[in-house]
Parts: C-alpha cells; structure tokens; sequence
C-alpha cells in the first residue's frame, strides 16, 4: 500500500506483524502524549478549574487528533481483529487512563477513567455514525454522567445477578 519493496519493510522489521505492532504503539503513545499535555495543563490550572472546564479538557483529551477523528476510529475498531495490533493498544492504555484520571481528579470527579473513555468513545461512535457534532454529543453525554448520582461500590465488584 506505501508502494514500497517488500524488502524495504522488512529490513526495519522481521515481518508485517511487528510493523503493525509498531505503529500501533506508535498511535498510542500520540494519543496518550496528547491527553497527558492536556492533563498538565488541567493540573496547572486546578483553582480555577471547574467541572466544566474538566468537560472540555477531557474531551480535547480524547478528541484531539493529528488524523481524521473517523478514521482513528476505525483503525480502532478494526484493531480487534488483529491480536497483534490489539495487544499493542491494551499495552499502551494506562499511559490514557491515568492521563483521564489527573483530569478527573483536578475536579475531584470520583470516576473511573475507564468509564469515562467508554462514555466518550461510545459518544463519537454514535455522532460519527448519526452525522452529528463528536464535541457537542460527547459534552451532554459527560454532563449526563456527572449529574447522576455516585455510589462508592469496589470496582471489582461483579454486577448483581438476575437469578
């Protein structure tokens, strides 16, 4: 596709997996470096910082991309079907969650960064698939989860059953 040798791929790399794993990791890191700069600057700006100002900088967090937001997504998604390129972005994902969790904590919002990017990503996948703005879906989506109620449960805590 780069309209290269075969040859020139594989003198940097034993073979097309460890390309892919390579500029999976790559992409994560980007990603992770945009969202810890912006998780910087939410710490340097802590007394003057309320929740929305957290809203924003957890979306431009997220949001913030050199590439097309629809096609990192993409990339995203398809990424599950290469476990090479899969254990790459799983590798990857702490340096982002812990990013999200200095963001969350300049606010003291008591969720998990997990639970955030979920409620984000779920957010752009739904605007870019319905046509709609990603930073407006993702706003009242945010501002939806911060008004509702929070429990202290253990976050090891299986979910009830139904039997």
């Amino acid at each position: 596709m780069a309209d290269l040798s075969p040859s020139s791929t594989v003198y940097y790399f034993d073979d097309h997996e460890e390309l892919l794993a390579e500029a999976a990791k790559l992409n994560i890191r980007a990603w992770a470096h945009i969202a810890e700069t912006i998780a910087d600057e939410a710490e340097n700006h802590r007394l003057k910082t309320g929740v929305d100002d957290v809203i924003e900088y957890l979306i431009r967090a997220m949001i913030t991309r050199p590439a097309p937001l629809l096609g990192h997504y993409l990339e995203l998604i398809s990424a599950g079907d290469n476990e090479t390129i899969s254990n790459a972005y799983h590798a990857g994902r702490g340096r982002l969650n812990n990013a999200i969790s200095r963001i969350l904590a300049v606010a003291n919002l008591p969720y998990p960064a997990e639970l955030v990017i979920a409620v984000i990503d779920g957010g752009i996948v739904t605007a870019l698939s319905e046509g709609r703005d990603p930073h407006a879906t993702v706003e009242v989506l945010l501002r939806q989860l911060i008004s509702l109620p929070t429990h202290k449960a253990p976050m090891s805590q299986a979910p009830p059953t139904t039997d």
